[in-house]
């Protein structure tokens, strides 16, 4: 017996997070504990941040000191110093704290950008863990917060250090142009169910039938519902455009953090309007931002670029939970000759009593 998800049964917003953890820790009305880090004064310290929530987007700081950015989602980029960063979800950054300041201990702050339309958290201003100078790890801090405004957009001028340039070309031609948008739809019972669509369509994966198994058989009458799109040739420079539209019956205006699977793309351009061709020329073709997620802008466009060299079945899809498990997904499909062997262990997993069973959306 298999029933909607939960998520799905309501017409209005997501819930509020009650939470949020540093390293698997915080407090909270009921008690526990912030996470705690050391510094060693006069050393430089690398720190892997990564954005693991469900609806939250964070700006990150570390009172009285700056960060040193050096890569985002892995990718190094030419280094820049600031003392707020954005994470998205799923997105991840690489930073080095120089420890140069009066030895004591400070607050390090993750603060939900509720304001923005990234998501809310009940103890939003208390997401905090400590780091504390060799000799002051017992201390409670009493530092205060960097100035900052509440966002929610990514951070821009991200180079990578190795230089790439993406073909300009016919670029404006050959862009694909995907529409992310709302649809509530009225059950039997009266119940409202919420589904997010790309292109009007939710994806809704059959487990029983891996799209891999499409592939291997020769067979592209692919489901309207697997969302997929087709991508035969091999190191072929691919164009997209994803645009946030109007829903059905009225639009639900949210940043999207979109994630490719298999890849990185480049970020040739974003914008907070509508998307039209004449835009091509505003795209940056040279040496652009290189990473795996990037943020839709409210009402915006997102303009990517990535190669087909890595042969699979992978998923472009909202990173909030809610969308992807209310079908905010898509699949581009690069050819390769490995789909025997990886559709021969699927089918032994699916069917041999499995651990986890497909709920949502199935990915």
């Amino acid at each position: 017996m298999y029933h909607a998800s939960i998520a799905e049964h309501t017409n209005g917003l997501p819930p509020s997070a009650d939470n949020a953890l540093i390293n698997g820790s915080m407090t909270s009305i009921y008690g526990g504990q912030y996470s705690r880090s050391t510094l060693t004064a006069g050393k430089r310290h690398r720190v892997r941040l990564m954005n693991v929530a469900t609806d939250n987007h964070f700006v990150l700081s570390l009172d009285g000191h700056q960060m040193e950015v050096i890569a985002s989602d892995f990718v190094p980029i030419e280094p820049f110093n600031t003392t707020n960063l954005f994470l998205g979800i799923g997105q991840r950054y690489d930073v080095i704290i120089h420890a140069d300041q009066a030895p004591g201990s400070y607050w390090f702050r993750a603060e939900a950008q509720d304001s923005a339309g990234c998501g809310s958290n009940y103890n939003n201003g208390n997401i905090r863990s400590i780091f504390s100078y060799e000799g002051h790890e017992g201390e409670t801090p009493i530092s205060t917060a960097h100035d900052y405004s509440q966002r929610c957009t990514d951070e821009t001028g991200l180079r990578p250090h190795w230089n790439s340039f993406v073909p300009e070309g016919r670029a404006g031609a050959e862009f694909t142009e995907l529409t992310t948008s709302q649809l509530q739809a009225q059950e039997n019972d009266g119940s409202i169910t919420i589904y997010w669509r790309i292109n009007g369509s939710r994806l809704q994966a059959n487990w029983e039938v891996p799209t891999l198994e499409y592939v291997r058989t020769g067979n592209t009458s692919y489901p309207e519902n697997s969302n997929v799109i087709s991508l035969p040739e091999s190191g072929k420079w691919t164009y997209w455009v994803i645009q946030e539209v109007a829903g059905d019956p009225f639009n639900v205006a949210v940043p999207h953090p979109i994630h490719l699977h298999g890849h990185d793309f480049y970020v040739l351009g974003a914008g907070d309007d509508t998307w039209s061709e004449d835009k091509v020329s505003q795209l940056n073709f040279n040496n652009p931002t290189r990473r795996d997620v990037a943020m839709l802008n409210t009402n915006g466009w997102l303009a990517l670029a990535f190669v087909t060299d890595n042969p699979g079945a992978w998923l472009m899809h909202c990173h909030i939970s809610w969308h992807s498990d209310e079908g905010e997904s898509r699949g581009p499909i690069p050819r390769n000759a490995r789909e025997d062997r990886l559709c021969s262990s699927w089918f032994d997993y699916y069917n041999g009593d499995p651990q986890y069973l497909m709920h949502d959306s199935g990915i």
